[in-house]
């Protein structure tokens, strides 16, 4: 599953007039703000699907990657959630019980048994069952992937949502580090000391 992250809001307008006058500087500036916002957005990921399912923040984000960096010359990030990782039933909360394994998924429901499935300390902690009457083979027990988690919540709609304040909140950050920038620079070929510069930068920029 893809999710492509390309420039757009209010942030986007104070920096393209900001760096009007600065060759070259917008594309680059541009960039930057799309590789922080997908960076950023994996993390977002991650707690919308915790939202919806008991998993820790490590096992959300884990199959979630950046596949695709932003540039000068192409604007545009890419994440890509792993449709093919699927946690170890470990993760979601796996407990033995006398008839089996209890587990919880969503945080909706409540939490059910895997009858004579078993828990093996020596292989991890994780949930096993055997496939036959026999004491082996074993299966190894998983559950939903981030990304099934992902389409069956239509969570879709809320990362749009957030990539789109997300790039304004990036491109404020941005347009924010030029201005500083700028004050710094000339502040030092006026003379001012540092704490000078400080101080105009808080009496214009807050």
């Amino acid at each position: 599953m893809i999710l492509n992250i390309q420039i757009q809001g209010n942030g986007l307008e104070q920096l393209i007039n900001l760096t009007s006058e600065l060759p070259g500087k917008l594309s680059k500036e541009l960039a930057i703000v799309c590789n922080k916002t997908a960076k950023a957005h994996r993390k977002e990921i991650g707690k919308t699907i915790r939202d919806e399912v008991v998993v820790s923040a490590k096992v959300a984000i884990e199959p979630i990657r950046v596949v695709a960096k932003a540039s000068a010359t192409s604007l545009e990030a890419r994440l890509k959630i792993d449709v093919t990782s699927r946690p170890s039933l470990k993760a979601y909360g796996a407990r033995q019980k006398k008839k089996g394994v209890s587990y919880r998924i969503s945080k909706k429901d409540k939490r059910k048994t895997i009858k004579n499935a078993f828990i093996v300390g020596k292989l991890g902690g994780h949930v096993f069952k055997r496939t036959t009457k026999k004491r082996f083979p074993i299966l190894k027990l998983k559950g939903p992937s981030v990304a099934a988690v992902y389409q069956k919540n239509n969570l879709i709609e809320i990362s749009e949502k957030q990539i789109e304040a997300r790039l304004d909140f990036e491109a404020k950050r941005r347009v924010r580090a030029i201005l500083v920038s700028i004050i710094r620079k000339r502040g030092k070929k006026s003379g001012l000391s540092t704490d000078q510069i400080n101080q105009e930068i808080k009496s214009k920029l807050g």
